[in-house]
């Protein structure tokens, strides 16, 4: 066995770039991002167990790259996924990073928050508890009108999720 760790082959992936910006354009909570200081690559393996995923660029590799974050997505799941997925994974990525992630000298510069049960309730605001409805709301659809029908057990839904927090 090689004492090398093989490497993954990785590409930019900078189309990414056009969700993200359709994201922000879109809903208010994202509107501090920074498309422009993202990077977007992908790798490429036969299977990977995450689709999508955000990281800070610090340490030594901030010495190579000026940008705040790296988007990294699996090639072979992202290129099958349909656009309400894409926009889904992006959107569950993108509210990680804080208010002034891209603020250089404040404390939350460069940094990630941990998911939690606010993200959660944010995604079944914005995209509702089926994905088939993310297409809908990205078409300009009003979220409210696709998702009438499930807001009294979505209510219920999150009242439980906060009594079980507490």
């Amino acid at each position: 066995m090689s004492q090398f760790r093989r490497t993954l082959p990785w590409s930019r992936k900078d189309e990414v770039k056009d969700y993200v910006i359709a994201l922000k354009q879109k809903y208010a909570d994202l509107s501090h991002i920074q498309a422009d200081n993202i990077l977007y690559v992908g790798f490429s393996k036969k299977k990977s167990s995450q689709l999508c995923s955000i990281k800070s660029i610090t340490n030594e590799w901030s010495i190579f790259r000026n940008e705040a974050y790296m988007i990294t997505v699996h090639v072979e799941s992202w290129d099958q996924l349909i656009e309400a997925d894409r926009y889904y994974n992006l959107y569950k990525q993108l509210l990680r990073i804080p208010e002034n992630g891209f603020s250089e000298g404040a404390k939350e510069y460069k940094k990630l928050t941990k998911p939690d049960l606010n993200d959660f309730k944010s995604l079944v605001h914005e995209f509702g508890v089926y994905k088939e409805h993310i297409n809908q709301i990205m078409d300009g659809i009003d979220p409210k009108e696709a998702l009438d029908k499930m807001e009294d057990d979505l209510k219920k839904e999150i009242r439980v999720l906060d009594e079980e927090k507490v």
